[in-house]
């Protein structure tokens, strides 16, 4: 057989076979452009040379590195369908008298062609989309239009170099099931192993300990740095269990349903559900994965923009006033002195100051051993919990709240900003306390509202007190901010513009160095740019990830449906021919696709409903701390998911139809 001939088979193949392969064409392409742009985008001299630059371009790197390893997984597994309808084509070819070689030098040229589509088509198309996305970026981070037009080599190298490998491994991979699968059950093609599947208790059950274990983990996380640790772990046995319990338990639950006569005696609910258990081995893993896949894309589009048009949110999280300014270690005697210049330099600014908040603390960790005791040593307990105690006067408080508050001996007032104390006394290390009040409407106004730890804010009666403590843990070699002794804070807001409080910012914090103060002053005007750049790439890159991850989705199930229909046409041909007619056909269908259809959609809202617990904990990390917010923008992109899924459904289940439709 001459090489023309293999490439004209080759050729005749694809057209044939257009309906599974040009889904996959299209998405090879989608994939190799959206992999070069992102990759030009992370190598784009217009972003580097911009402010903040450097971590937009980190967050560009690491979505390259995830898309990168996504993509070999995704498009090696969706050509698996492709390749089961492939398989009585080859059973054919064998029966025919052609040999295996002469098989796979077929292949070879199917997937070099193949190859060479996807490369062509997604460059082309990734070059003419990348300027606008770049603008779309620039726009999204609040930088200035980058003029010019960009194709970075190494972009195109390594697009390409990514196709070349997951084409290669899709060859191997072909090529080896060609020759380890008997030519007969080549001829079967999907018809292969489809006796009824045993009810497995033993993983049914894993399943629901693994996702029951994981849903636990997700609802009793009670810190962002908990939270953080649990989630990965949270992850891994709810996709576990997910996996298990679509390919135990949704067996299990077929079989009870073929049990109830009056459910299963029902010309649709008969074909459906004696269709789904005989095939139920394979449709579970498909079935998991859209569950997974949806899961994933929820969960990276609505945290993302929620934090993205939740930045003033986090902006105020980190500073809730304007300009923030500490200096320690500080004693009584010094404060005036220094209150006296930061106050001058104020004044000359012409800047006019409100909210201001003024006041001496100490702060220092403790380890929480016991719901009301708290551990300078930080022993380590599996019991205990690493947080941070604030230590401020009774005056100071006062004054900052406009209040008259009492204290007597032994008496504390208590905020609890992150954590819980329970009880009515307050031990730290041998000092017992009694809680006269909770006050947790204080309203510090600094950035200490952004721990990830427990955060508690204690008020004591006078500063001798607090000057005791602070020379007790001192002695101890507690760690209190970097060095031990008492911190000034100074925090206001301002009606000046960006490059004024920006100016009076870099003043202030000059007067703190030169009074030989450690310390610094913060300004919300000097860091809106850098959160921009942050939250604002990873905004774009969870957009970016969950398109693909949206793809995805939407091809595993065409896929799915589609070998589903090739498999169910005999037997529905069977069915018609015993007078089963064309609309008990679709009837059947119909709740057949919509059964299988949308069970991974309402597992993946279930999901998210116990994660949303320990994604809020890890929103709150990231400076998010608008439950609301987040919860509207969880429930939006649900919603959003949920009417491109219908679409999807539309689509699918017409295709489904023309495939299983049988005519006399």
């Amino acid at each position: 057989m001459s090489r023309c001939l293999y490439l004209k088979m080759a050729v005749d193949n694809i057209r044939k076979n257009r309906q599974v392969y040009i889904p996959f064409l299209l998405t090879s392409i989608g994939t190799c452009a959206m992999y070069y742009i992102l990759y030009a985008l992370s190598v784009s001299d217009s972003i580097q040379e911009s402010f903040g630059g450097a971590a937009v371009l980190s967050v560009l790197m690491l979505g390259r590195w995830i898309m990168m390893v996504f993509s070999v997984i995704f498009l090696y597994y969706t050509y698996s369908f492709l390749l089961k309808q492939r398989k009585k084509e080859f059973g054919i070819y064998t029966i025919l008298g052609m040999e295996k070689r002469h098989i796979r030098r077929i292949l070879f040229w199917e997937n070099l062609l193949a190859f060479l589509i996807s490369c062509a088509g997604g460059i082309l198309l990734g070059i003419l989309l990348f300027k606008a996305v770049l603008l779309l970026l620039m726009r999204i981070l609040h930088y200035g239009v980058a003029f010019g037009f960009e194709i970075p080599m190494e972009a195109l190298q390594g697009s390409v170099l990514l196709l070349a490998v997951i084409f290669f491994l899709i060859f191997l991979n072909t090529i080896r099931i060609v020759h380890f699968t008997n030519p007969i059950d080549m001829l079967k093609g999907g018809q292969v192993g489809e006796r009824e599947p045993k009810t497995k208790w033993v993983l049914a059950l894993a399943g629901f300990l693994l996702l029951g274990g994981g849903y636990y983990l997700a609802i009793t996380s009670k810190t962002p740095i908990e939270a953080f640790l649990m989630f990965f772990v949270a992850v891994v046995m709810v996709i576990l269990g997910t996996y298990a319990l679509f390919t135990a338990g949704s067996i299990l639950i077929l079989k009870l349903l073929r049990k109830n006569k009056n459910y299963y005696y029902k010309t649709s609910h008969f074909t459906s559900v004696s269709g789904m258990i005989y095939r139920m081995k394979q449709n579970a893993a498909g079935l998991a994965s859209i569950c997974v896949m949806s899961t994933a894309v929820l969960i990276l589009i609505s945290t993302t923009v929620s934090m993205y048009f939740g930045m003033n949110d986090l902006l105020r999280t980190r500073y809730p006033r304007d300009i923030m300014i500490n200096a320690y270690p500080i004693t009584e005697e010094e404060l005036p002195a220094l209150q006296e210049k930061l106050q001058g330099t104020i004044e000359e600014s012409g800047v006019t100051v409100e909210n201001t908040l003024s006041y001496l603390e100490l702060g220092t960790m403790f380890y929480q051993t016991e719901p009301n005791h708290f551990d300078g040593q930080q022993v380590i307990s599996f019991q205990g919990m690493n947080c941070q105690i604030f230590f401020l006067t009774l005056s100071d408080y006062n004054q900052m709240t406009g209040k008259e508050e009492t204290l007597q001996e032994g008496e504390v007032l208590l905020q609890e900003t992150r954590g819980e104390v329970l009880g009515d006394s307050l031990e730290i290390e041998d000092h017992t306390y009694r809680i006269k009040e909770r006050i947790n409407d204080f309203d510090m106004g600094n950035s200490e509202l952004a721990n990830m730890v427990n955060t508690f804010y204690v008020v004591l009666p006078d500063l001798s007190e607090l000057v005791a403590l602070e020379t007790e843990f001192g002695s101890k070699g507690y760690e209190m901010n970097q060095e031990p002794g008492l911190e000034y804070c100074l925090n206001f807001d301002s009606d000046a513009d960006d490059e004024e409080m920006s100016a009076l910012s870099a003043a202030l914090n000059d007067i703190v160095a030169q009074e030989g103060y450690h310390g610094y002053s913060e300004c919300v005007a000097d860091s809106k740019e850098s959160f921009y750049a942050l939250y604002g790439s990873m905004f774009f890159i969870g957009a970016f990830l969950g398109a693909l991850f949206l793809m995805a989705t939407v091809l595993i199930i065409y896929y799915k449906q589609l070998s589903e229909g090739y498999d169910d046409r005999e037997r529905f041909a069977i069915m018609q021919k015993v007078g089963m007619s064309k609309r008990e056909v679709r009837k059947s269908i119909k709740s057949q696709v919509m059964t299988v259809f949308f069970l991974p959609l309402a597992m993946a809202a279930v999901h998210i409903c116990f994660a949303f617990p320990i994604l809020t904990n890890i929103m709150n990390m990231m400076n998010l701390t608008n439950v609301r917010l987040f919860a509207v923008g969880m429930a939006g992109t649900f919603l959003a998911f949920a009417l491109i899924y219908a679409a999807v459904y539309g689509m699918t289940a017409k295709a489904y139809y023309r495939i299983v439709s049988w005519k006399k």
